[in-house]
């Protein structure tokens, strides 16, 4: 009885569960790296950002130069 008990205690030890549980840390450690990116990218795509909004309000007012209806 006590070593049936013992066995439903102790956790699996799966290659599978081995497999799952090294993919999850290695998800977890790469969400980290982005995230640790995250202001790196936010600070080189904000010109662009800006350029691409800048290129837009001017096609804008362009179209209503033309009388295109808004």
């Amino acid at each position: 009885m006590i070593a049936w008990l013992q066995r439903l205690l102790k956790a699996p030890d799966k290659p599978d569960l081995r497999a799952s549980e090294a993919a999850l840390a290695r998800t977890r450690n790469d969400r980290q790296a982005a995230e640790d990116r995250q202001p790196i990218v936010d600070a080189a795509v904000a010109p662009l950002r800006r350029a691409r909004e800048e290129n837009h309000l001017r096609e804008r007012i362009e179209a209503l130069f033309r009388g295109a209806p808004s």
